[in-house]
């Protein structure tokens, strides 16, 4: 879990330094797709294909 949790602290990055105070990651899979959603700093969002 903690590999996908730098993922997406990646992807909300970008290659920036943007500070992270907090992420929630939940795993969902849906039309044979596997995706984790994230939530930093409860306002951004985004996700990610596994």
């Amino acid at each position: 879990m903690s590999d996908i949790t730098e993922m997406c602290k990646n992807d909300y990055r970008g290659g920036t330094r943007k500070q992270i105070k907090s992420i929630k990651v939940y795993i969902k899979a849906e039309n044979n797709v596997v995706r984790a959603y994230y939530v930093v700093n409860d306002s951004a969002s985004g996700h990610i294909d596994l």
